[in-house]
């Protein structure tokens, strides 16, 4: 028996996780309530050393995400940055 059918039999209120499978836009990833791998502070690493970086990733290995992640951070999303590694203040 998985967690949400015992959650059920004993009357509580089955939450889902919600996985972004296919997702590559940040904003509603977190605006939707997504599960996120946080990478923001190696981001911030990224974006402060000011070297230039190749993407080379296998398709679906998140690419694009990250890049709209980035396009958030250079935008000042602040609100999509609350309770992650790199809060932008």
């Amino acid at each position: 028996m998985n967690s949400c059918n015992f959650a059920v039999a004993f009357q509580h209120q089955c939450t889902m996780t919600k996985y972004p499978i296919g997702l590559q836009n940040f904003q509603g990833l977190r605006e939707d309530g997504y599960v996120y791998v946080d990478k923001t502070a190696l981001i911030h690493e990224m974006v402060s050393s000011g070297k230039y970086y190749f993407l080379s990733r296998p398709r679906r290995f998140g690419k694009s995400l990250l890049l709209s992640t980035i396009e958030a951070y250079f935008q000042g999303k602040k609100d999509l940055f609350k309770g992650l590694a790199h809060f932008i203040r």
